[in-house]
């Protein structure tokens, strides 16, 4: 039961230490964590607009 606990323990450190490291590594990059999750937000946006357009091209046989 105690090794559930150890082991149960060392992965929840291990993954706060592995958003510290990335959060470290985004500031010593020179943003804030606000512009990179916008950054990725605004990537999302972007997908969802490509496979939009993509649709419509095929469905409709857009010519430019």
């Amino acid at each position: 039961m105690t090794t559930i606990f150890i082991v149960l323990y060392i992965l929840i450190f291990a993954i706060f230490a592995l958003i510290a490291y990335a959060i470290l590594q985004i500031k010593l990059f020179g943003m804030n964590v606000k512009d990179f999750w916008s950054f990725i937000q605004a990537n999302q946006i972007l997908d969802k607009l490509y496979c939009l357009l993509k649709k419509t091209i095929l469905n409709k046989k857009a010519v430019f």
